[in-house]
């Protein structure tokens, strides 16, 4: 399990949380712009610190009043929703910035569909392979753990179903654990194991997907 019980004040909001992510599964978390989702994922990942509380996976903490495991040493992967690739720099060498592997970009190249595209620039991309040069960017370390912050934004349903079929597999053949924020519940309902509610910085609803 990811095991959160923190709090943290974000301007008027106060948010407050308890509950915990399954591991070797697709959890989901939805509400309102605003209601603290990317926060959470923030925090998680190291990025943003608690004021109090506790974050840890099994039984290794990562924050509380003693503790702080800086985010380079979670072994977490993390998609922004910008996808934030070095425009200067072509497709495989965006990879290679995350680790010097060569053998391993390849392969997830060639597992998202984009051997032909290594040599080409960001900027010749579609929408649709960003996001998936992004996503393998973000798995070049071979991550325990995935966060996705709104990753299908802005695309075509049938590049958006595509990406959900990518999505299980690699989740399966890494054994991974994917965090996933969304405002859309096709997303939600396509891919998650469970589902967390937000709502005014706290859980408000816990669903599990039993037909998935």
């Amino acid at each position: 399990m990811i095991n959160l019980d923190i709090k943290k004040r974000l301007g008027n909001l106060f948010l407050e949380v308890n509950f915990k992510i399954p591991l070797n599964s697709i959890t989901s978390i939805i509400g309102a712009s605003g209601a603290g989702k990317s926060s959470i994922l923030n925090m998680i990942a190291g990025f943003l610190l608690p004021d109090s509380g506790v974050i840890s996976i099994k039984d290794k903490i990562l924050f509380d009043k003693k503790t702080f495991i800086k985010p380079q040493n979670r072994n977490i992967g993390y998609l922004f929703q910008d996808y934030a690739l070095f425009p200067h720099l072509n497709v495989i060498n965006n990879l290679l910035y995350a680790k010097n592997d060569l053998l391993m970009a390849r392969e997830l190249l060639n597992r998202l569909d984009l051997k032909d595209k290594e040599e080409f620039n960001i900027k010749n991309l579609s929408g649709g392979e960003k996001q998936r040069v992004a996503l393998a960017r973000s798995l070049m370390l071979k991550p325990k753990i995935l966060l996705l912050d709104e990753p299908f934004n802005a695309l075509d349903s049938k590049t958006r179903e595509k990406l959900y079929e990518i999505l299980i597999d690699i989740k399966n053949s890494f054994n991974m654990t994917i965090v996933l924020l969304s405002h859309d519940l096709v997303d939600i309902y396509s891919l998650s194991d469970f589902i967390f509610m937000l709502e005014d910085g706290k859980i408000k609803e816990f669903k599990v997907e039993q037909n998935k």
